[in-house]
């Protein structure tokens, strides 16, 4: 996960259910919510979370939690997922830091073959052999087009992984934070058939069931985060509804309301 906390603990929580909801919590007198908070913090203590961990996500679903979600999603105008049998999986994979790493030089002047200035995350290719069997993968960065594409031919010298491309112009820029939006893609594919994986959690705001945040790459040499997540990922393609799977594996929103809750 985010913040160097590796998938390999997110893949074995030890979380019980949160049973008390978020509008149960505000109808109850004030010496019971200190019973509540206590609650919470008994339940985070499950996650298994070191301090800066707890830290940082607090300060993200916060700042989550100012991120109004539109009523309806942005209309796509420029490019569309094809159409595809109904029981494949979707795979929406996210570029920088997910699976390259990118220097200020590269930004520059964007050039595959400057292969002094990016790095594809330890064991991408394999990765993307693993698990194109199993799910359609489409690219989805915020990041402008001239700098996805230019990273992507370094990605495809062997073949063509991705299904689609989505670019900067389809994220929701709200409040000054770009989100992938997966309701973009709703008239073409089921919600619960698609995971969306990235870096960022303000990447996942409106889709935190169907988000696997992963550790940031930051171009080191030894990496195993894509070797544990293709483990992950050809489990969790079996699964009808990979997005309640998905949820009851890394518990995001329910973090989120222990976190809210351990703070009021």
């Amino acid at each position: 996960m985010l913040n160097n906390h590796s998938l390999t603990g997110m893949l074995e929580p030890c979380m019980a259910t949160l049973s008390p909801s978020s509008k149960d919590e505000t109808r109850v007198a004030t010496g019971q919510k200190e019973i509540m908070k206590k609650k919470a913090q008994t339940l985070l203590d499950a996650f298994c979370l070191s301090k800066s961990e707890i830290d940082y996500f607090s300060y993200y679903f916060k700042l989550i939690d100012t991120l109004p979600i539109p009523a309806e999603p942005k209309t796509l105008t420029t490019n569309t997922l094809p159409l595809m049998p109904a029981k494949q999986r979707t795979l929406v994979l996210d570029l920088d830091e997910t699976l390259v790493y990118a220097t200020d030089e590269f930004d520059l002047n964007p050039n595959p073959l400057n292969v002094t200035e990016y790095k594809l995350r330890p064991g991408l290719h394999k990765f993307l052999d693993e698990v194109s069997p199993l799910y359609e993968i489409v690219l989805f960065t915020a990041s402008t087009e001239k700098h996805a594409n230019a990273l992507l031919q370094a990605i495809n010298r062997k073949k063509q992984y991705f299904t689609a491309m989505f670019y900067r112009s389809a994220c929701t820029f709200v409040n000054g934070h770009y989100v992938k939006d997966l309701r973009v893609f709703q008239k073409q594919r089921s919600l619960k058939n698609m995971i969306l994986v990235d870096d960022s959690l303000i990447s996942l705001a409106f889709n935190l069931d169907n988000g696997i945040a992963v550790k940031p790459y930051l171009g080191e040499a030894v990496d195993d985060e894509l070797s544990l997540l293709s483990k992950y990922l050809k489990t969790l393609a079996k699964a009808s509804d990979m997005r309640a799977i998905n949820a009851q594996t890394f518990k995001l929103n329910k973090l989120k309301k222990i976190l809210d809750l351990a703070s009021s």
